[in-house]
């Protein structure tokens, strides 16, 4: 394939079922391809890239991947109104902290 997607067509797609528990992704997002290449790297028992899509300068544009556990996969919810609070408070102290530092 000799063409990249466009921002429409960069999407992610995760399919996975009950009947067992390895989990499969699509990707054509490059942050996702990123994150996705390094975990196979680190981590191949876990993550494999099983299909590729590439430019015709060999860059990679999209990927489908192998996941050996679905519970890898994980959705979170949204932070509470505290948790904002007190993240904006320490990282006002950690910039603080390094303006004393230099």
């Amino acid at each position: 394939m000799g063409y990249s997607y466009n921002a429409d067509e960069r999407e992610t797609s995760i399919n996975f079922s009950d009947a067992n528990d390895e989990a499969t992704i699509y990707t054509a997002s490059g942050p996702m391809l990123t994150k996705l290449e390094r975990l196979c790297r680190e981590y191949p028992e876990m993550y494999r890239r099983t299909a590729a899509e590439t430019a015709e300068n060999g860059r990679l544009i999209a990927g489908r991947y192998s996941v050996a556990n679905k519970r890898l996969i994980r959705f979170g919810k949204p932070a509470s109104a505290a948790q904002k609070e007190a993240s904006k408070a320490n990282a006002i102290k950690m910039r603080s902290t390094l303006k004393t530092a230099l």
